[in-house]
C-alpha cells in the first residue's frame, strides 16, 4: 500500500482535515460500508508518514477481513472506495469555502 493512490492523498491532508476526514468517513450520509471505517481507523495509526511494514495490503487485509483468505481484488476494491471518499471529501471542502 505504501505507494497507493490513497496514502499519497492523505499525506497531504494536513491534521485537522485528517481528522475531518475521519467525521466524513464514518458519517452514514457518505459512507455505509463499515470496513472503510476500519481501514480508515487503521491507516490513521501511521498518519502522517505511513511508513509501517504493517501496511503491506496483506498485513491490512488480514485486519479488515480476518476470516478471509487475501483477495487481492477485494483488497483492491476496499482502497478505491476510501479513495474515492476522499476524492468526496476535497469537494466538499472545497465547495464549503
Amino acid at each position: 500500500m505504501h505507494n497507493s493512490k490513497v496514502l499519497n492523498l492523505l499525506k497531504t491532508f494536513t491534521k485537522d482535515e485528517f481528522r475531518e476526514f475521519g467525521l466524513f468517513v464514518e458519517s452514514p450520509f457518505y459512507n455505509r460500508e463499515s470496513v472503510i471505517i476500519r481501514l480508515y481507523k487503521i491507516l490513521k495509526e501511521y498518519y502522517p508518514e505511513f511508513e509501517s511494514i504493517s501496511l503491506q495490503k496483506k498485513s491490512v487485509f488480514s485486519k479488515l477481513y480476518p476470516h478471509k483468505h487475501y483477495n487481492d481484488a477485494l483488497m483492491r476494491n476496499t482502497i478505491s472506495d476510501l479513495l474515492s471518499l476522499a476524492e468526496k471529501y476535497l469537494k466538499y471542502i472545497q465547495s464549503a469555502s
